[in-house]
């Protein structure tokens, strides 16, 4: 009878051949936070943010794109078009109108984890949406960059601009 783990012909085991065959991940990590002023109160931008993201939301990662929030803890952030999508994250945290917290990979094709933070702060007459962004994983050195700018243009342009017409 057969030893269903013993060595094959070239001496390893079938596990030692996997590991073996495993590519080494790059690892980095970084964090930031930020602070975009938005000139409405913090229900409207919290509503806007999470009820009606796929009108105001200008990064689509394929044509024909729907951005959707499921909007309770555990429900999803994610970009789906016609025959496939994209997860973003799931939220950790849903509380109304204050406070948003997704733990996923953002929709990055490589091992990534990233933990993001929205604080939907009272200021004047308006709301200061504080982003908190922590990633570790294998990602390219100017990543943060790309995603920080990514944020202003998003909440600081694209989510004002919509905010403004409404």
């Amino acid at each position: 009878m057969s030893d269903p783990v013993s060595a094959d012909d070239s001496g390893a085991r079938p596990h030692e051949s996997v590991v073996a065959s495993m590519a080494t991940l790059d690892l980095n990590q970084f964090s930031y936070e930020m602070s975009i002023y938005l000139a409405a109160p913090p229900p409207k931008v919290f509503g806007a943010f999470v009820n009606e993201i796929d009108r105001w939301w200008t990064y689509r990662l394929r044509d024909r794109t729907r951005c959707t929030i499921e909007p309770w803890v555990g429900g999803r952030w994610l970009q789906e078009w016609d025959n496939g999508g994209a997860l973003f994250g799931t939220f950790t945290v849903f509380d109304p109108p204050r406070l948003l917290c997704i733990s996923g990979p953002l929709a990055m094709s490589r091992a990534a984890q990233n933990l993001l933070q929205f604080q939907f702060d009272p200021a004047d007459t308006g709301t200061n949406v504080v982003v908190s962004h922590q990633a570790f994983g294998d990602f390219d050195a100017d990543t943060a960059d790309i995603y920080r700018n990514g944020w202003d243009e998003l909440i600081g342009s694209s989510l004002r601009d919509y905010l403004h017409r409404m």
